[in-house]
């Protein structure tokens, strides 16, 4: 009795000398911080962020629209300047859309472009970063929105911004106004597969590690904060699911797409992309924003990357690409026809050969397993043994006892 005695002392101690540094002090408040709090600053902050960004999106809007749209010359689009008392763009920002323009040779007829980089810092935590486009059967304008900011007498473009901005402009330059079906997707999935200029200068080091999908957090605001998490935080068990699993984040569709189905990768690509609330108050005229993707539930639909298209020049060609962009077929008709393969069957290879090649897949793991993993051999198996290892553990605890 004494020995058993002595060893559940030492167990609580053992215990309490583990569990007493996760231990947190929490501040006395009339209301606890309740995982039903946490959800709701969460969702506080979700609704300020959101606010903000439709608000540098409003009114950054209005100013590129108030700008001509130019087009049919040689020379790059003006890089125009908004609230910054006259101050002047850095050269290296003027100089990479010139090489941009450089690399997609004589525009297309037919279409317009204007960039404007407004002043970001009213905005705070979010700001707007896309552009406003315009398009009939016979003409496009394109005006690049880009947050900018002041750096001594000067005004700074971030290079990232401004390829994700000029992206869909440089696909109408070089390609034209699209076809009426390829224009529609295009407007309900807001240029969300036409974010990346890649296909005019070579891929960046962030699209060559980048995955078939935006992919988003597993773990839920609501959850944070309840007693668990609390307690994994400080061993990094928080982290843990997210380095193991496989791309839950990307959706349950996604999935199904890089594990062979052809549909669900068309249906990726078809899907329209951004969440219905914000998006009845942004402009049917403005391209997506990364932030307004669909939230993280497993069975919401993740669009394809943003170098998707990029992608499909790159595979196919600058005519062929051409032939599929002004068809006056479906989208996945006119894939066919002019490629040659069924959209389904094309993406479903990109998906399988972008995902083997990002960094989650190189540096973690490249296997996709849906479902039960183990054979119903193993299980057995493994749960002999676990009962033997218990007779065994039973059996010697029983003699040192006797």
């Amino acid at each position: 009795m004494g020995v058993i005695l002595r060893r559940g002392i030492l167990v609580a101690l053992t215990g309490a000398a583990v569990l007493l540094p996760l231990r947190r002090h929490r501040p006395t408040t009339d209301a606890p911080l309740t995982p039903a709090i946490f959800a709701r600053l969460a969702d506080l902050r979700d609704r300020e962020e959101t606010a903000a960004l439709l608000w540098s999106a409003a009114e950054s809007r209005d100013s590129a629209l108030a700008m001509p749209a130019v087009g049919g010359a040689n020379t790059a689009p003006v890089l125009a300047l908004a609230g910054f008392g006259g101050r002047a763009g850095d050269a290296e920002s003027r100089g990479r859309v010139n090489a941009f323009w450089r690399a997609i040779g004589r525009p297309a007829p037919g279409v317009g472009v204007a960039i404007l980089g407004y002043n970001s810092g009213p905005f705070q935590s979010m700001v707007y970063n896309g552009a406003a486009i315009r398009m009939t059967s016979d003409s496009a304008t394109c005006r690049a929105i880009i947050p900018a900011f002041a750096r001594g007498d000067s005004v700074r473009l971030s290079a990232f911004y401004i390829d994700q901005a000029l992206a869909p402009c440089a696909f109408l330059a070089a390609f034209g106004v699209p076809g009426p079906q390829i224009r529609a997707w295009l407007q309900q999935t807001r240029f969300v597969a036409a974010r990346s200029i890649d296909w005019l200068v070579g891929p960046s080091d962030h699209v060559a590690h980048t995955g078939p999908f935006p992919a988003s957090c597993c773990i839920r605001s609501d959850e944070r904060g309840s007693v668990i998490w609390s307690l994994a935080r400080p061993l990094g068990l928080e982290d843990l699911p997210t380095l193991l699993h496989p791309p839950y984040g990307y959706g349950t569709t996604a999935l199904d797409c890089l594990t062979g189905h052809d549909e669900a990768c068309r249906r990726s690509v078809l899907h329209p992309t951004l969440k219905s609330p914000p998006d009845s108050l942004f402009g049917a005229d403005l391209t997506a924003a990364g932030y307004l993707l669909p939230d993280s539930g497993f069975d919401a639909v993740r669009p394809v990357a943003p170098f998707y298209l990029g992608s499909v020049v790159s595979a196919f060609g600058r005519v062929r690409f051409g032939r599929f962009w002004r068809s006056a077929l479906p989208v996945d008709s006119a894939f066919h026809d002019a490629f040659g393969v069924t959209l389904g069957a094309w993406t479903e290879r990109w998906a399988k050969r972008t995902w083997n090649a990002s960094f989650e897949a190189r540096f973690r793991s490249a296997a996709v397993l849906l479902g039960p993993a183990t054979s119903g051999a193993s299980i057995v198996g493994g749960v002999i043994w676990s009962v033997i290892a218990l007779l065994a553990a039973v059996g010697v605890v029983g003699r040192r006892t006797s």
